[in-house]
């Protein structure tokens, strides 16, 4: 019997219609048969239009006995695995997944055997084991189990033996383990931010600067004793999982929940203003050393967290709760026994993944570019240092020759931050983004009592006189010596440009302002006047010292840069 119709043909046998998915993965244009590609016309410059209308569309006649070809044969004579591959991603907890096993064909197939292979840590548990026979389009599930316990990376598969064909699914992920040990809080905790710069700097001490990674890596140092059987779960798991990955509780953003959890709950009530909870990291439940469980979270809000899995135990209310990053260890962990049951370890850890932080500059702006107006810490000494930019040509046997190549120092400046509070803190690290490492300038005082002024300003006059520092002869408005920041009694402060200094008589000499003073002066008025010089980090690498969970110290250096901005 003839069956006259349109059919799409395959690409690789174009006499028939079948797996017509498969084939269409091979396809490129050249390999569609029969196709006279000349006919569809072109317009060439000179040229009448060709009228190709109506296109014909290729016929295909089949003869003989049967169905005609369709994507039937894409689906059906053949055994499925739904799914054939499952990406369990960072396992921290047991998991478990349905596999459907369909045979698709119109009559009863035999399976053989059910292989696996580095398949340690995750178990199969099939309805019926073979041999065994699926009956026509019968279709059976599985149940997968993935546990914790295993190789650190998941590489495994499951081979189901038909007559014919072989399905495989594919199991691929890493095993992750919560890191339990809290840290004693005797020491601080040592939480270290690193951006990278390239800082290209030329001979008059300008410099081009070019940020090379997007976010800060992250890690934490701390301290911690073990004894008793702590000691040795410390020992079983360092001995198993240095190397690993670990879910690593942020121990300096502590929380508790608000609200008990049940089993299966993907919702939890805590507050996480100010805290390192993010979408796509972790958060761990932490009752004691044996007692953890984390889980992933898909979503956050002021007050709560969304898990991407229910929860495997209950946990009560005022629970301990952390956000928790990956992290890993130091290639080499020493530890410190003071007797047979006690140890203690300094640990080092590296968070893999640092997640980015909104930068928030400081508000006020002078010449374009912010001020920092926060004073430093004055527990102990604010150090600074001149460094100067020396070429020294020296043969050993005469003169030496020395070259300075800026004619002034490079000003190098201590700051100590002293912050209480979840608020400040945030700030101080948003902050801290917006200067990215050594790449983005700002202005920073002195914080010193660099000038004194001697009689009253007008605010229509551009001249201050203050107690002579010889200014005219030594400073000469020089970058770093030019701008200054005066202080003022009610709080306010007012930048200005000196563009000129001019000896008065022998204990006063004027410095000339760029614009009117602006305000009317007095010396009663002002607290202290301090130079005002361009500046950037010294290192790309900060480091915070938690003394609790709400207490952080942060020291650092400012390089005064000689840009004339």
């Amino acid at each position: 019997m003839n069956l006259p119709g349109f059919s799409v043909m395959s690409p690789s046998q174009p006499d028939l219609g079948s797996r017509i998915s498969a084939d269409l993965d091979g396809y490129v244009f050249s390999a569609w048969p029969n196709v006279d590609y000349s006919k569809p016309g072109t317009v060439r410059s000179g040229s009448a239009p060709v009228d190709n209308l109506p296109v014909l569309q290729q016929q295909l006649v089949i003869s003989g006995d049967g169905p005609v070809p369709s994507f039937e044969r894409d689906y059906y004579h053949r055994v499925h695995v739904f799914p054939g591959e499952i990406d369990l991603g960072n396992l921290i907890a047991e998991r478990q997944f349905e596999i459907e096993v369909w045979n698709a064909y119109y009559s009863a197939q035999t399976l053989s055997t059910l292989t696996a292979e580095n398949a340690t840590g995750l178990q199969l548990t099939a309805p019926i084991n073979p041999p065994t026979d699926y009956q026509a389009l019968e279709s059976r599930m599985h149940t997968l189990n993935a546990y914790t316990y295993g190789p650190p990376v998941v590489e495994a598969s499951f081979t189901w033996a038909f007559p014919g064909e072989s399905p495989v699914l594919s199991i691929i992920g890493n095993r992750v383990a919560v890191w339990p040990f809290e840290p004693n809080w005797r020491s601080t905790v040592l939480e270290w931010l690193e951006w990278l710069t390239d800082v290209l700097p030329a001979y008059d001490g300008t410099e081009q600067r070019r940020m090379l990674r997007a976010n800060p890596r992250r890690g934490f140092d701390f301290e911690l004793i073990a004894a008793g059987t702590d000691r040795q779960q410390l020992d079983a798991l360092l001995w198993e999982w240095q190397s690993r990955q670990f879910v690593l509780p942020v121990f300096t953003d502590p929380g508790r929940l608000a609200l008990g959890a049940s089993v299966d709950d993907t919702s939890l009530s805590v507050e996480t203003t100010g805290l390192a909870y993010r979408i796509g990291g972790f958060a761990v439940l932490h009752a004691d050393n044996l007692n953890t469980e984390a889980a992933q979270i898909t979503d956050v809000s002021a007050n709560s967290i969304t898990l991407a899995d229910g929860l495997r135990a209950d946990w009560p209310a005022n629970t301990r709760i952390y956000p928790a990053e990956l992290a890993r260890l130091t290639d080499t962990q020493p530890i410190t026994a003071y007797t047979a049951g006690v140890d203690e370890l300094s640990v080092q850890f590296a968070i893999d993944l640092n997640a980015a932080v909104t930068a928030v500059d400081s508000v006020t702006q002078y010449r374009g570019y912010p001020v920092l107006e926060r004073q430093p810490n004055w527990r102990d000494v604010v150090s600074a240092e001149f460094q100067r930019l020396l070429g020294v040509l020296d043969n050993q046997t005469g003169v030496v020759g020395v070259d300075d190549h800026l004619g002034r120092p490079v000003a190098m400046q201590d700051y100590l931050w002293t912050l209480q509070g979840r608020a400040a803190i945030a700030e101080l690290r948003a902050w801290l983004h917006a200067r990215a490492g050594r790449l983005n300038g700002l202005w920073v005082p002195t914080w010193r009592m660099d000038l004194t002024l001697e009689e009253p300003i007008l605010a229509s006059q551009p001249v201050m006189t203050i107690a002579r520092i010889d200014a005219a002869r030594f400073n000469r408005q020089q970058p770093g010596r030019r701008d200054m920041v005066i202080r003022l009694r009610d709080g306010s402060r007012l930048y200005r440009r000196i563009i000129a200094a001019v000896a008065v008589d022998e204990t006063t000499e004027q410095l000339i302002l760029e614009a009117n003073m602006g305000v009317d002066l007095d010396p009663a008025d002002v607290v202290m006047i301090s130079w005002l010089q361009f500046c950037r980090l010294e290192a790309d690498r900060i480091e915070f010292a938690w003394h609790s969970t709400e207490v952080l110290e942060c020291r650092h250096m400012l390089r005064g840069l000689p840009d004339d901005v």
